[in-house]
């Protein structure tokens, strides 16, 4: 199975056009977050790297830079292809390309249930951070 990323700096184009698809299917549709959480306003100014597997978009994620640190968010796999790596692979696209651009730490705001996924990827928790978002319990790593 190959998998490939494809960054894209928000521009209006076809793979910013499934990026935005992929996140509605994980998002909106099987997680019940609206859209309008979703839509908070960044995806402009962001980088976004696109997973595509045999050809088929499968997977997303979005870098905001910010100031001297950068902000992994939208990390979204489709259904069927969770499990093989792929979410892995977006995060270090992201960090890849935010240390292109000079970037040295991160942070993210994942559903608590993902901290062991982070964790491993070298994140830590902020102990101080909780928030709910539409019924998720979110919580602050960084890097």
């Amino acid at each position: 199975m190959s998998f490939e990323t494809v960054i894209l700096e928000g521009s209006v184009s076809q793979d910013l056009k499934n990026v935005l698809d992929i996140r509605k299917k994980v998002f909106t549709l099987e997680q019940g977050i609206p859209s309008a959480v979703d839509d908070d306003g960044y995806d402009n100014g962001a980088i976004h790297v696109l997973g595509v597997c045999n050809g088929q978009p499968v997977a997303s994620g979005r870098l905001v830079i910010n100031n001297n640190f950068g902000v992994l968010a939208r990390i979204a796999v489709l259904p069927d292809y969770r499990g093989k790596g792929f979410a892995e692979h977006i995060v270090k696209a992201l960090e890849n390309e935010g240390r292109r651009r000079n970037l040295n730490s991160f942070e993210l705001y994942p559903h608590i249930y993902l901290e062991k996924f982070y964790s491993n990827l070298g994140y830590q928790v902020d102990p101080k951070y909780k928030n709910n978002v539409a019924g998720y319990d979110l919580i602050r790593m960084f890097k």
